[in-house]
C-alpha cells in the first residue's frame, strides 16, 4: 500500500532523513520508535508532502507521489494526523469533521455520523466548538477528521501525547480494529512504548534520520532490545 526507497530530506541544507526505505501492507500496523529529535515526524511530513524530498521514491498503492503536493497526496489517500492534532478551535466539531471531506478526492467521504461512530462522546458535541473539548475528545476528533476522507494509508503522530490513560486504550483498540476489519495501513509514531506494541505488527527503530533496525512487534517486548534501541 505504502513504499518508500532511498528517501531523503534536509531542512535548508542540514540532511534529517537518510536513505529511508520500507514498506506498509495493507491492513498492516508499523510502529515507528526512535528517540527525540531523530526525524520522525519529519518522515511523516514529508510522505505526506509537507517538506520536499530530496531523493527516493514514495508509491502509494503503485501510485508515484514523490514530488506531489500535499493537497494531492490526500486525495490520493494518504491521511496525517498530526502531533498536536491540528483541530481548528473556533470551528464546532462538526464543521472539523466536515473540512476533512475535503480530502477525499474521488472517494465517497463518510457521513460525519459514520466517522463518528467510533467516538460515541463526539455525537453530543458536534455543534460544540472543538476548542472547549478535552485532550483526549481532541485526539479522537482528528482521527475521525482524518476517517471521514476513507484513506488507504494513516500517519499518526503521537496520539497518546496529552490524552487520559483509558483513552490511550481505546485510540489503540480503535486503531487495530480499522486496520483489520477496513485494511487500512498505519504508521504510527508514539513514545508510549505500551500503545505501540499492543497495536503494532512491527516495528521500525530510528537513529539520526536513519532506519537501524525492524522486527516484529513482539521482539520489542524484550527490555535488552529496548535498551539498546532506546536506552529504555
Amino acid at each position: 500500500m505504502l513504499s518508500v526507497e532511498t528517501l531523503n530530506a534536509s531542512y535548508g541544507t542540514v540532511p534529517v532523513l537518510e536513505d529511508v526505505s520500507f514498506a506498509l501492507e495493507p491492513g498492516e500496523v508499523v510502529a515507528l520508535l526512535g528517540r527525540n529529535g531523530v526525524g520522525k515526524t519529519t518522515l511523516l511530513r514529508a510522505l505526506m508532502g509537507l517538506i520536499p524530498s530530496r531523493e527516493g521514491k514514495v508509491h502509494l498503492d503503485g501510485t508515484s507521489i514523490g514530488s506531489a503536493p500535499a493537497h494531492a497526496i490526500a486525495r490520493l489517500g494518504m491521511a496525517l494526523v498530526p502531533q498536536g492534532r491540528g483541530i481548528l478551535g473556533k470551528l464546532s466539531v462538526a464543521d472539523n469533521i466536515r473540512a476533512g471531506t475535503r480530502a477525499a478526492g474521488a472517494r465517497e467521504a463518510l457521513s460525519i455520523d459514520d466517522a463518528i461512530a467510533p467516538f460515541p462522546m463526539l455525537k453530543e458535541k458536534l455543534a460544540e466548538r472543538a476548542v472547549t473539548l478535552s485532550g483526549g475528545q481532541q485526539q479522537q476528533l482528528a482521527i475521525a477528521r482524518a476517517l471521514v476522507c476513507r484513506p488507504k494509508v494513516m500517519l499518526l503522530d503521537e496520539p497518546s501525547e496529552g490524552v487520559q490513560p483509558n483513552i490511550v486504550t481505546e485510540i489503540g483498540k480503535l486503531i487495530r480494529e480499522l486496520s483489520d476489519r477496513t485494511k487500512l495501513a498505519v504508521l504510527l509514531v508514539e513514545q508510549n512504548i505500551g500503545l505501540a506494541l499492543a497495536t503494532a505488527d512491527r516495528c521500525l527503530v530510528m537513529e539520526k534520520g536513519r532506519l537501524v533496525h525492524a522486527g516484529p512487534a513482539d521482539e520489542f517486548r524484550n527490555d535488552a532490545v529496548l535498551k539498546r534501541y532506546l536506552a529504555l
